[in-house]
């Protein structure tokens, strides 16, 4: 065999050996799809453990914020996950310091390892029950747990009416007894996420349900296992290549 074909048949060779952990170092150095960060279904009380809740009481009456079966809700709330959701009614008229407004807020979700982070969260409310007279509103924050960066609204439902009116956001989406899927980004560099949900309500009829609170993002590849592997690419290739000549 020539000098040449020898040549040849160790670069062909190397190439063999080489291109199974090559594709394995561009695989693991590809993003992966969209993965669930945390996740908060509200089958269980979670207040003081997952989530903290600001105002929480009057349980036990049709005026109260917590779980919705810890009070008593307007019939017709439909498309929950699962067989609780979070819930407020008649929000000014009972105890725990009537705060305005009463919150939620998930446990800080540390999301530094994820790129294109997202909030998803199925909102309802009682229909044609608000007034913009009052201060009536569903708001969803972002929240830098880390105090660096300020809060960023992510959205504000809002009576559009002085009467008779549904909470509607600046898209012009009105909320309904059906519960509807709504997904945010998160705010670029806010790493230390806390989400954030204020609700108020001045009148009977007026209830709102917040359900499977999910943050989404794509996992960030870890560039030292990709440098591993194409550094055994790079030597597997150089081995052959320095394979002494036959006689």
């Amino acid at each position: 065999m020539s000098t040449r074909s020898r040549r040849l048949a160790t670069f062909a060779a190397a190439l063999l050996l080489a291109s199974p952990v090559v594709a394995a170092a561009l695989l693991l150095a590809s993003p992966a799809g969209a993965a669930t960060i945390q996740t908060e279904l509200f089958e269980s009380d979670g207040d003081g453990t997952r989530y903290t809740l600001t105002g929480a009481g009057g349980f036990g009456t049709d005026n109260f914020f917590g779980l919705s079966s810890q009070g008593t809700l307007p019939a017709g709330f439909s498309g929950f996950e699962g067989t609780d959701f979070l819930a407020g009614r008649d929000l000014n008229d009972f105890s725990g310091g009537v705060p305005n407004p009463r919150a939620f807020d998930l446990v800080a979700v540390d999301t530094s390892g994820f790129s294109s982070v997202t909030v998803s969260i199925l909102l309802a409310a009682t229909p044609t029950t608000w007034e913009s007279a009052d201060p009536d509103f569903l708001r969803v924050w972002a929240v830098d747990a880390d105090g660096v960066l300020p809060p960023v609204l992510l959205d504000a439902f809002v009576p559009v009416s002085a009467s008779n009116s549904n909470l509607v956001n600046g898209s012009g989406t009105a909320l309904g007894l059906a519960f509807q899927d709504f997904t945010w980004n998160a705010p670029a560099g806010m790493t230390n996420l806390i989400v954030r949900i204020e609700t108020y309500s001045t009148g009977g009829a007026e209830a709102v349900g917040i359900d499977d609170i999910r943050i989404e993002g794509t996992p960030i590849p870890e560039p030292s296992s990709a440098l591993i592997l194409l550094s055994a690419a790079a030597w597997s290739a150089g081995a052959l290549r320095r394979t002494p000549k036959q006689a």
